[in-house]
């Protein structure tokens, strides 16, 4: 998705990046009791591409359960990490790997994963 200009940067062309997503990191807190409650807390909202790689649907009891496994890029972060999630159109998936795919730290590749409940 990066191009290089005739000086050797590297950018990101601007339409590639159409839809928006916000990702969420975990806050751990402990009350009195000693009971460990996690809230999350937006780090960031983003520009992204966003495409589904699969999506399937089960049947658990009298509800039809659906599970979505979507791969988004944006530009470089160095913070995003497996622990936090992302929260796009609506929907709230975890995410499972963050790559930078070509190693120029320009864009970052995370798939992300919607659970079924």
């Amino acid at each position: 998705m990066a191009t290089t200009h005739d000086c050797g940067h590297a950018c990101v062309p601007s339409g590639s990046l159409r839809h928006w997503m916000e990702i969420e990191r975990p806050t751990e807190t402990q009350d009195a009791a000693g009971q460990v409650t996690r809230t999350w807390t937006t780090l960031a909202r983003v520009p992204c591409s966003y495409q589904v790689l699969s999506a399937d649907e089960s049947i658990r009891g009298e509800q039809v359960q659906a599970k979505l496994r979507a791969q988004f890029e944006m530009r470089w972060r160095s913070d995003v990490t497996p622990r936090m999630r992302i929260v796009f159109d609506g929907r709230t998936l975890n995410i499972r790997a963050v790559f930078d795919p070509d190693g120029m730290r320009v864009m970052l590749r995370i798939i992300a994963e919607e659970d079924a409940d």
